[in-house]
């Protein structure tokens, strides 16, 4: 057994990460997918969303209260069904993670060549500036809990901050006509856009994963969840209603849709919003580098990787095996696949944890008498919320997440195999 996880984070530090995880590339690179779906009832694609994931969010919250220890849902599904099942849900998580952690390093990287228009760095450049970053926020996360988180709060501050330049100038220029436009294919795409929309709000599922270094984690994880889908799912609304109302060219498909509408509208102020969304991908990527880990290292502890996962620095008690493996397989992704690819499989990776914990949850409803009704309801709409997902996303992203399931099988039995010999 390796030696115990420091808590040195707070409040605030957590409910920052979870802000941090929810508003990353999503917001910033999905709007015109969401317009060419819904049109001027795009915004209200994200309530929606929100409110679907409410009762996953509660799910979460309910589970993060019963334990101090770091891993997330490969806790809750192991404490409620056993090690095996609860190791599926954890290599599930680790899986989205990765594949998040890969797509928006991509996607960092476009919005670096729109600030700096004379970088044109083509395929291999994009894929050599997403390793770069995948390894120097791996390398920061090495230096310990808290250094981590915190520059994962100072990301946060510096991207709302960019979305609120945003509306603040983009405010006056809105036509209320584009508003209410129907959309292009009326309610019909409204399947497709909360799918798309789901990358941009998940990410509250990995404010509870560092339980084992936070204080007094069963109070401070519920509200920081909660409290962090409530606050973007708010923002995106109005950040999506404003681009919808003073930007005529969102139709147009681009990776950067607010850095183009800045510019359009406010070219004083399109380089800060430019820079935001750089600001925000980086704080993404910090956050995922920070929580990506603790899946690989919780489940190292219980023996289903190998023990050099489990390694901790010895100057700043990092998981910095968990780190650096966590670094290696998200930089393989990047260079493996193209962001758009690597979103639809993180969407159905997230749907598997979702599942196990709303799941967990309605196991536990069985044995505890308090509020079980509430416990029921919210377990049973998680969970039909969840297989509702996991029937989305092409034949591709399908495929894709059921290897990744067998992949996580494979060496988590191997490796159980080889301790037990």
């Amino acid at each position: 057994m390796s030696a115990p996880l420091r808590r040195s984070l707070g409040r605030f530090e957590v409910t920052c990460l979870g802000v941090n995880a929810i508003v990353g590339a999503g917001i910033f690179a999905l709007p015109d997918d969401l317009f060419r779906d819904m049109g001027g009832r795009s915004p209200w694609v994200f309530l929606v969303c929100a409110l679907g994931m409410w009762p996953v969010a509660w799910c979460y919250a309910e589970a993060a209260g019963r334990t101090e220890r770091s891993g997330g849902p490969y806790i809750y599904v192991g404490e409620a069904f056993g090690k095996l099942p609860g190791y599926v849900v954890g290599w599930m998580c680790f899986v989205n993670s990765i594949f998040s952690f890969a797509a928006v390093a991509r996607l960092a990287a476009a919005y670096l060549a729109e600030a700096v228009p004379s970088m044109q760095p083509g395929e291999w450049g994009v894929r050599g500036i997403a390793l770069a970053v995948i390894a120097a926020f791996c390398g920061l996360n090495a230096l310990g809990a808290r250094p981590g988180a915190r520059v994962a709060a100072g990301f946060t501050i510096g991207k709302i901050t960019a979305l609120v330049v945003l509306v603040v100038v983009a405010a006056p220029a809105i036509h209320v006509d584009r508003l209410t436009a129907a959309a292009p294919h009326g309610w019909g795409g409204l399947q497709s856009a909360v799918f798309v929309a789901l990358f941009a709000v998940q990410g509250f599922e990995v404010t509870p994963v560092p339980a084992g270094e936070t204080r007094d984690a069963a109070r401070v994880m519920p509200f920081a969840i909660l409290a962090s889908l409530v606050g973007a799912s708010l923002l995106y609304v109005v950040v999506q209603a404003v681009m919808v109302g003073s930007y005529a060219g969102l139709a147009r498909v681009s990776d950067t849709p607010l850095a183009e509408a800045a510019v359009a509208i406010a070219p004083r102020i399109g380089g800060v919003v430019v820079w935001g969304g750089i600001v925000s991908m980086l704080g993404f990527v910090a956050g995922n580098a920070f929580g990506t880990p603790r899946y690989a290292f919780a489940m190292a502890e219980d023996g289903y990787l190998p023990a050099f996962v489990t390694k901790l620095g010895r100057r700043h008690g990092a998981p910095i095996g968990a780190i650096w493996t966590t670094a290696a397989c998200s930089a393989a992704l990047a260079v493996a696949f193209p962001s758009r690819a690597l979103v639809g499989i993180s969407n159905l990776a997230v749907a598997v944890q979702y599942l196990g914990t709303c799941l967990a949850i309605a196991h536990g409803a069985r044995t505890r008498k308090t509020q079980v009704y509430r416990r029921w309801f919210y377990a049973i709409t998680g969970s039909l919320v969840s297989v509702w997902v996991l029937t989305q996303g092409t034949a591709m992203e399908r495929w894709t997440a059921l290897g990744a399931v067998v992949v996580g099988l494979v060496v988590g039995l191997v490796t159980r195999a080889r301790k037990v010999a």
